[in-house]
């Protein structure tokens, strides 16, 4: 489950945690490794509670990478991520 979010301070980061893009990536990395099947983008903003078009685009950047894979309207682990393990 991702974390909850907290304040952010005047820099755009979250107190304690760093930069909100790095937390977000790491929430959407474990959100789809969560589920067999994947997640829909919509299913995704709704859970990381995050607007569509940010989630959007870091699932492009991550699948650029090939940390996860888009198929279907559906997001899932991509061979990046799955080499960590």
């Amino acid at each position: 489950m991702p974390r909850k979010r907290t304040s952010d301070d005047e820099n755009g980061a979250q107190r304690g945690a760093g930069p909100r893009s790095a937390l977000r990536v790491m929430d959407i990395l474990h959100a789809v490794s969560n589920e067999p099947e994947g997640l829909t983008l919509a299913q995704l903003s709704e859970q990381l509670r995050l607007p569509k078009t940010s989630v959007f685009s870091l699932l492009k950047a991550l699948e650029a990478g090939q940390y996860v894979r888009g198929r279907d309207g559906r997001w899932s682990p991509g061979r990046g991520q799955l080499e960590w393990v």
